[in-house]
């Protein structure tokens, strides 16, 4: 192997060392987040298709839930409402939904709706 063969390897790594490092671009966020829904999708039909077999609940059940989820917001919007804001129960501080416990005293968050997680 020449040096100059060895200079451009060195060049490349430092190239894609610093490739790395940079923030993601927004196609790159785009992929992750069509690859997340997709995923999501599929776990959705499994669930679905895992209560129609073991419970028999039909699609006419299936779509007055989703209608009656859809109004919790007060309008027809395709979109979930998020659960109300919850309070610290010891410093009455406004609780994060993604957090498990009080960012200021500590405290145990009480349980929160799961998909306000997500």
């Amino acid at each position: 192997m020449s040096s100059s063969d060895s200079a451009s390897d060195q060049v490349r790594s430092r190239m894609f060392a610093e490739m790395r490092n940079q923030p993601p671009r927004d196609s790159d966020r785009l992929v992750a987040l069509e690859d997340r829904l997709e995923r999501m999708v599929l776990v959705s039909e499994a669930m679905w298709a895992l209560l129609t077999e073991r419970t028999g609940v039909t699609v006419e059940q299936l779509e007055a839930k989703v209608h009656e989820l859809d109004m919790a917001s007060g309008r027809p919007d395709g979109r979930r409402a998020r659960s109300p804001l919850m309070h610290c129960s010891k410093c009455d501080a406004a609780l994060d939904r993604t957090r498990t416990n009080c960012a200021f005293c500590g405290a145990d968050a009480p349980p929160a709706n799961p998909f306000d997680r997500i």
